[in-house]
């Protein structure tokens, strides 16, 4: 069989599969120009859990740039202007970016599980290396004092978090950009 023959045979099997669960665009910044192994490590497993379930994945890394918050407005502005290729040569937008810190990791399955999700913005919050326990976020409570959530979901409802791990859906960035408060919300404001 051709080389030509094959390519063809693999274009029509691609073209036969399902379309994307998703298409999700890794951003991790690295104010030292530097990646951790261990995120690297975590990247490459999930990837591939990514691909079993269904995903589309992208990476786009933005080394050497001290003030975080500038960073991640420089990567969401790439996640809004870049776009995947299906089989076919066909552009289409990503529809998820998660912001992940060079020098975190996850657990196997870590990332998809923040992909699965049906909420706009979703994080991860590691627990502070303090005692007592302590976590980087703001939990809301109900008018009776219990946590806010969906126990569904598995969620707590949260005033703020960290973005170290966090999945922010195409719509819901696009309605922040257009809103006004964007800039200050993610602190390019405050870079200036």
């Amino acid at each position: 069989m051709s080389k030509s023959s094959l390519f063809r045979r693999q274009r029509k099997a691609a073209a036969k599969a399902s379309p994307p669960v998703g298409a999700v665009y890794v951003a991790v910044a690295a104010y030292d120009g530097k990646n951790d192994l261990s995120l690297t490590s975590a990247l490459l497993r999930e990837f591939g859990l990514l691909a079993q379930a269904g995903w589309v994945a992208g990476f786009d890394g933005l080394p050497g740039c001290a003030i975080v918050s500038t960073a991640r407005n420089k990567l969401a502005d790439r996640f809004l202007m870049d776009h995947w290729l299906d089989p076919d040569g066909g552009e289409h937008p990503f529809t998820d970016l998660v912001f992940i810190d060079a020098d975190v990791t996850f657990e196997r399955g870590g990332l998809l599980r923040l992909l699965s999700h049906d909420v706009d913005v979703v994080f991860g919050a590691p627990r502070l290396k303090t005692e007592p326990e302590g976590y980087p976020c703001e939990v809301l409570r109900n008018a009776d004092g219990t946590l806010a959530g969906d126990a569904a979901l598995g969620l707590l409802r949260a005033q703020y978090g960290p973005a170290g791990f966090l999945r922010i859906r195409r719509p819901a960035l696009v309605r922040l950009g257009n809103s006004g408060l964007g800039p200050e919300i993610v602190g390019h404001a405050g870079d200036a």
